[in-house]
């Protein structure tokens, strides 16, 4: 509730400073109590998604929603650098395995990275490569694919961890499926030029319902920056493959 109240206000175009610093505060001391589990702390850390917010209006800006909310997450980022740096630092030695532990950690970890990824710095570009390289399980090398696509300084970096991930699970449909996810909804001004690439690449299939979804799909329902571009390109986009995918 006090998120979305910030959120709103951000979004109304009012002073939200005061509240974002309490949140922040709060945010602080509850991340660094010990009888609260890992996984709980990372959900703690989930800012209500753009949707959720657009519901409250009865005529939405996605694209005010969006800048609102991704300044929330970096003004986050930038209080909580050092805090979210020995989050992902300790927990290293903890995320290998299955157990409910593990995941706990997976989770909090990766959602620290996604954090501190928004601050485009070199160190924890680093972090990041390291992970995406070394990680012993898919879930933590994608979620550190996810975070190079995203970050605005690592174009190279994140070209050469898609190129590696592709080769590395192109056999297996589901785990392409998510590759072509994360470069569809990537915040980036060329993500629709990535799609259209994508969409002659051979992992993708007009016939194949799940890879219409994970391309098309999380384009124009995951991109809000793509999709709601103020030139219209990401309306004319749907159209089109609206058009082809009814001839067949």
């Amino acid at each position: 509730n006090m998120a979305t109240k910030i959120l709103r206000a951000m979004v109304d175009g009012q002073s939200a400073g005061e509240a974002l610093e309490l949140f922040i505060k709060s945010l602080r001391q509850l991340l660094q109590q010990d009888s609260i589990d890992n996984a709980m702390k990372a959900l703690m850390l989930v800012l209500p998604g753009d949707g959720y917010i657009a519901e409250l209006y009865d005529q939405a800006d996605p694209v005010l929603i969006y800048n609102a909310r991704q300044s929330m997450r970096k003004a986050i980022a930038v209080a909580l650098r050092e805090d979210l740096l020995l989050f992902y630092r300790q927990l290293a030695a903890d995320v290998a395995g299955v157990s409910v532990a593990a995941r706990s950690a997976r989770s909090l970890r990766n959602m620290a990275l996604s954090y501190l990824m928004l601050l485009d710095d070199a160190e924890v570009i680093g972090l990041c490569v390291r992970q995406f390289e070394t990680s012993s399980t898919m879930t933590d090398q994608l979620a550190a694919l996810k975070a190079l696509v995203n970050c605005s300084v690592s174009s190279n970096e994140a070209s050469v961890a898609l190129m590696q991930f592709y080769r590395q699970w192109k056999d297996e449909s589901l785990v392409v499926n998510m590759w072509l996810q994360v470069q569809a909804s990537a915040d980036s001004n060329g993500a629709l030029d990535s799609v259209n690439v994508l969409l002659q690449h051979e992992a993708f299939d007009y016939r194949n319902p799940n890879k219409v979804r994970s391309l098309i799909g999380a384009f124009c329902n995951q991109n809000l920056l793509g999709f709601h571009d103020v030139s219209g390109k990401g309306y004319r986009f749907l159209a089109e493959q609206v058009m082809v995918i009814d001839k067949i």
